[in-house]
């Protein structure tokens, strides 16, 4: 997720890697917990969902955990969902190696 995240930053080049990793966060791994974790639900909607965007970011950037809460199938489809979000904006991300891509497409399926 950080080699993608700097490679977008470098591309788009008016963000730093830690405001994409940010949006991210935000805009793909937030609705993830949300569906999935009724008790992350339930905080993030108490105390992020009513700020406005530039705050939340600022949260996701230090303080409110969201991929480090992620089982292996989450963060398949996280990162599954940003590669397809990236190639759909015409920018380029280093590819798995095999394995990996292997072991993301064994656990990448919904539980």
């Amino acid at each position: 997720m950080w080699l993608w995240a700097t490679e977008v930053a470098t591309q788009l080049g008016d963000r730093e890697a830690a405001d994409v990793q940010a949006e991210w966060k935000l805009e793909i791994g937030v609705p993830i917990l949300r569906a999935d974790d009724p008790d992350f639900r339930a905080a993030y909607d108490q105390a992020v969902r009513p700020l406005p965007y530039a705050d939340k970011i600022e949260i996701m950037k230090h303080f409110f955990p969201v991929t480090s809460l992620m089982k292996v199938r989450q963060m398949c489809r996280f990162l599954d969902q940003v590669e397809r979000q990236c190639l759909g904006m015409g920018l380029r991300l280093t590819q798995p190696s095999d394995d990996l891509a292997a072991y993301n497409r064994r656990y990448g399926k919904a539980a």
